[in-house]
């Protein structure tokens, strides 16, 4: 799985918490694998946090089900995916204030 911060791939093999107090918080994107629901991708909006592999220490018995967490304090809402799962994982600022999460 690929991991992109800000437009930079980065390690994802290492556990990474950060937080935004930026306006719009921000976008990340998650491409599934193309055998995962047909090759779909989804975009989170406004995340106030984005916590890679947060449950790393607790699932080293269940690698299949380490995860990555994302959460919006603006949109009072939040979600984790398995990151077997995933081809890769986009971090960015968001614009824009959107409707939905």
């Amino acid at each position: 799985m690929k991991l992109f911060l800000f437009g930079i791939e980065i390690n994802s093999e290492y556990e990474l918490e950060i937080n935004t107090e930026e306006d719009f918080g921000f976008d990340i994107e998650v491409k599934y694998k193309e055998d995962v629901y047909d090759d779909a991708e989804d975009i989170y909006h406004n995340c106030t946090e984005f916590h890679h592999l947060y449950n790393k220490k607790g699932m080293k018995d269940f690698p299949d089900r380490i995860s990555s967490a994302f959460e919006s304090d603006i949109h009072s809402t939040g979600c984790t995916r398995q990151i077997n799962l995933l081809e890769y994982i986009k971090v960015d600022i968001a614009k824009v204030l959107h409707e939905k999460y």
